[in-house]
């Protein structure tokens, strides 16, 4: 499995780096671009369709294998589900409710097929809980995807962290695949979406990396049949964005404004504000990331007590800079009513392109 894994990998990086340039001529010869704006950091139109390549390498570069697992098919309609969604909303833009209420489609569609979180000894409490995790975690990576290469970059470890865990989804199962495809399709999107991005992954593919990384989380609580201080080890993989999609509510709602506003206070955002280039600002985030994932591996090999030290030491040293930097500063929050005005069309909780 680990050689299929390894082939898996490097289809998936061959199929995006072949899609990604023909999807670039198209959208510039079909007006598909993410125009300039007051919340944008890019100063010229960019192609804006790049997550069709990413959900066209996923699946091409798994579905080549026949894999024993229960109901494979399930992940590929909520994958299609998801990516269609928000490809919609990239061109034609989409109401809030109804991008929830499609993302909440997708996220049933997994649960009923068996991927939950074991938290609770009611079966319905498990399929609300690993509802709400899918749905944070397509909006997170959402809000993620608001800097050249930071949403790619920090998608690639968390796949890689997955792959790095003992008797988990590395260990024979379909996870390990959609692991390797996941970082191989996200490190050939580096290629061009690395400052300076000559592409766009859209809602399309922010929500697919959401989805994909929330699965390799419910996909880990089912193939390792995890307990004690492993059942940290998904949301502290996604520690970044789960954190910086937190303050983002948080701050809108201290300002008494919708959280479906944007603004230009995220984490990444913020670092670009202090005059740092922007190479810097998306290498600075993967530390970020790869400390979670680094905290995430000791916690899941740690006593309880050992590993909620680790937690709490690292989640409030993301804190306490994230907030001194400004993430939770009102007044220079701004409020967007058309989703047009948003960094992406139609962007959810959106602060980024």
């Amino acid at each position: 499995m680990i050689a299929d894994g390894w082939i898996a990998g490097a289809i998936a990086f061959i199929i995006a780096l072949v899609a990604i340039p023909l999807l670039i001529i198209i959208s510039r010869r079909w007006g598909l671009l993410d125009p300039t704006g007051p919340l944008k950091i890019h100063r010229q139109p960019i192609p804006r369709v790049g997550g069709l390549a990413l959900m066209l390498a996923l699946v091409i570069g798994t579905i080549v294998f026949r894999v024993g697992h229960p109901a494979p098919v399930t992940f590929y309609l909520a994958l299609a589900w998801v990516g269609i969604t928000g490809f919609i909303d990239d061109i034609r833009g989409l109401r809030p409710a109804t991008r929830l209420l499609m993302q909440a489609g997708a996220a049933l569609l997994l649960c009923s097929a068996g991927w939950q979180v074991p938290l609770f000894h009611v079966p319905a409490l498990n399929v609300v809980t690993a509802c709400l995790f899918l749905v944070a975690s397509m909006n997170a990576f959402n809000f993620l995807d608001g800097s050249d290469g930071v949403a790619a970059g920090v998608t690639a470890l968390i796949a890689l962290g997955y792959l790095l865990v003992p008797n988990g989804t590395a260990n024979g199962n379909f996870g390990s695949l959609i692991a390797w495809a996941l970082l191989g399709s996200c490190l050939s999107f580096l290629l061009f979406n690395f400052p300076p991005a000559r592409i766009f992954m859209g809602d399309c593919g922010s929500t697919t990396l959401g989805l994909v990384t929330a699965f390799l989380g419910l996909n880990f609580y089912r193939a390792a049949n995890s307990s004690g201080p492993q059942i940290l080890l998904p949301v502290m993989f996604s520690g970044l964005p789960f954190l910086d999609l937190g303050l983002a509510v948080l701050r809108r709602l201290r300002k008494c404004v919708s959280p479906f506003s944007a603004d230009r206070q995220h984490f990444y955002d913020l670092l670009l504000t202090r005059g740092m280039p922007p190479r810097q600002v998306v290498l600075s985030c993967f530390g970020v990331s790869a400390a979670f994932e680094a905290a995430a591996l000791l916690c899941a090999r740690s006593a309880w007590a050992v590993a909620l030290l680790i937690l709490s030491l690292t989640v409030g040293a993301f804190l306490t800079t994230a907030i001194s930097l400004g993430s939770l500063r009102v007044s220079e929050l701004t409020a967007i009513k058309e989703p047009r005005e948003s960094s992406t069309p139609g962007t959810l909780l959106s602060g980024g392109g």
